[in-house]
């Protein structure tokens, strides 16, 4: 994801923040990032998204720069989310779409008995 890679300017991601806690707000989806806590550097994101507060429905999406891969940090994110939505949320089903030619992002998910 070369998009991942670029920088932003400290405006462009303020406001992203901005929207993103204003989409929460309205029940809409929920982005985090995910950051190196050695530097706090920002390494990817993850999130609560196709939200179906009906039924309480979530599904967890999720994606890491390459340099930050094998470093457990999205499956500490997605294992936060899915405490979340199941504790605090009072999730019916807690899902996670995934690629199958994704290996790493399968392995996730099996690792914390989503298949």
């Amino acid at each position: 994801m070369l998009w991942a890679e670029a920088h932003c300017s400290v405006d462009d991601s303020l406001l992203y923040i901005r929207r993103s806690q204003a989409e929460w707000i309205l029940r809409g989806r929920l982005p985090v990032g995910i950051f190196e806590t050695a530097t706090d550097t920002f390494v990817g994101g993850s999130g609560l998204e196709r939200i179906d507060w009906r039924v309480r429905r979530f599904e967890i999406g999720y994606w890491l720069r390459a340099s930050a891969q094998g470093r457990g940090y999205v499956h500490e994110a997605v294992q936060l989310l899915t405490t979340l939505a199941f504790r605090e949320l009072a999730a019916n089903r807690v899902q996670i779409r995934i690629d199958p030619r994704n290996g790493r992002s399968e392995r996730v998910a099996q690792r914390l008995g989503f298949v």
